[in-house]
C-alpha cells in the first residue's frame, strides 16, 4: 500500500505500520498528511511493527533524496524504528524494507511525500448528484455531489463536508490524459482509484509517468475502466482547490474516482477493496466480528450524531483494533477538524 505524506514543520512525527497477516508479511503505511512544510526542514517517521516474531531488521532501500539517515531502534520500544529525513525537493519517495529475522518474511513500506498542496486546478469539473457538472472553483460546502460507496459498491450522492480554496498562484500542474479523452489536472498530489492495483494511488510530480498504462476507475452510471495514456507537467498561474464528502470522502472529478489525500486514509478506506469496486464483504464481516463497532454513545461527548455518521464513526473501532490509529489520535483529529 502507498500513502501520501504532507510534511509539516509544525509536526514532528508520523507512523508507518507494518504488520503480518496469515503468516504473510505486508506493509501498510498509515502516514498522516499535514498542511504545509518548509521544503528545507527535517522530518521524523516511526515504523511500528506488530505480529511477526518480534525480531526484525530494517533498512531504507531507496530514497529520491540524499537526506534519509540509517534507521535506528528506540530503546524504550524495541519494535519502533525511527527514520529521519530532510529534503530540499518539492516531493519524493522513501522506501523501507522490514525483515522478520526469524522467518525471513519481508514487508516493504513506500512513503510518497509532497510539500505542495494537494488539489485540483481551476476548471476541474465535479459531478453533481443530478449528473450535471460544476467547476471546482464554484463548489461550496454542503453541495450534493456524486461519490462512490465502497460498502455497497454503488454511486451515492453525498454532501461536501470540507472544501479548500488554496488561492491562485504559479503551480506545477500535472496533466493526466486518459483513453476516453478525459484530462484531469491536479496539483501537488491527488488520489485516483487505480483498477490495476485495486487501490487509490497518489500521483505527484515525482511519479506521474509511472502510472501510464494503468487502468483507472471512471464513473458514469456505474464504473468502467479507462487507461492513463499520457501525463505531463505544466507550470502555470491557476487556482488550487480540493474537497471531501460525507462518509465516502471521495468525489468524481472529470469523470474519475478521486480522493483528496487524507490525514488517515482508513477513515474512509477502512477495508480492502474486493470485486465490483466494493469492500471485501467477507473480510469486513470478519473484522466486525473480531473488533466490533462503536456506538454513538461512546463518542457523544466529542461529536454530534451527524458528525459521527459523516466520518464513519462506527467503523473506526476496526482501525483502532488493528492498531492503525488510537482513540487519542481520533480525539485529536476531532478537535482539529470540528
Amino acid at each position: 500500500m502507498v500513502s501520501v505524506h504532507k510534511w509539516d514543520k509544525n509536526e514532528d512525527s508520523a507512523t508507518i505500520y507494518a504488520y503480518w497477516i496469515k503468516n504473510e508479511i505486508s506493509a501498510a503505511p498509515n502516514v498522516p498528511h499535514f498542511s504545509e512544510m518548509k521544503v528545507d526542514s527535517t522530518h521524523r517517521s516511526d515504523i511500528i511493527v506488530s505480529n511477526g516474531s518480534g525480531k526484525y531488521t530494517y533498512e531504507v532501500t531507496s530514497t529520491s533524496h540524499s537526506g534519509a539517515n540509517k534507521p535506528y531502534f528506540e530503546s524504550s520500544i524495541p519494535q519502533r524504528l525511527c527514520v529521519k529525513a530532510s529534503s530540499k525537493d518539492g516531493s519524493g519517495t522513501v522506501k523501507i524494507k522490514v525483515t522478520d529475522k526469524r522467518t525471513g518474511k519481508v514487508a516493504n513500506c513506500k512513503v510518497t511525500y509532497t510539500t505542495e498542496k494537494s488539489c485540483f486546478a481551476t476548471g476541474t469539473l465535479i459531478t453533481l448528484a443530478d449528473g450535471t457538472v460544476k467547476a471546482i472553483e464554484d463548489i461550496n460546502n454542503g453541495d450534493i455531489v456524486m461519490s462512490w460507496d465502497f460498502i455497497n459498491g454503488k454511486l451515492e450522492p453525498m454532501a461536501v463536508s470540507m472544501y479548500w480554496n488554496h488561492g491562485q498562484a504559479e503551480y506545477n500542474v500535472i496533466n493526466l490524459k486518459f483513453s476516453n479523452g478525459s484530462l484531469l489536472r491536479i496539483i501537488g498530489s491527488h488520489g485516483i482509484f487505480d483498477l490495476t492495483t485495486n487501490q487509490f494511488e497518489y500521483i505527484n510530480t515525482e511519479n506521474y509517468t509511472s502510472y501510464i498504462g494503468h487502468s483507472f476507475a471512471a464513473i458514469a452510471d456505474g464504473y468502467f475502466s479507462v487507461q492513463l495514456v499520457d501525463s505531463y507537467v505544466t507550470k502555470e498561474l491557476t487556482g488550487c482547490y480540493s474537497l471531501e464528502t460525507v462518509q465516502n470522502g471521495n468525489a468524481i472529478a472529470e469523470g474519475l474516482l478521486t480522493l483528496t489525500p487524507q490525514a488517515y486514509l482508513e477513515l474512509f478506506m477502512f477495508e480492502e477493496v474486493g470485486e465490483g469496486l466494493k469492500f471485501d464483504a467477507e473480510k469486513l464481516s470478519s473484522d466486525i466480528a473480531e473488533y466490533g463497532l462503536y456506538s454513538y454513545d461512546e463518542w457523544k461527548d466529542y461529536v454530534t450524531l451527524e458528525e459521527f455518521n459523516a466520518f464513519n464513526g462506527q467503523y473506526m473501532k476496526i482501525i483502532v483494533g488493528k492498531g492503525l490509529i488510537t482513540e487519542e489520535q481520533l480525539k485529536a483529529l476531532i478537535a482539529k477538524w470540528l
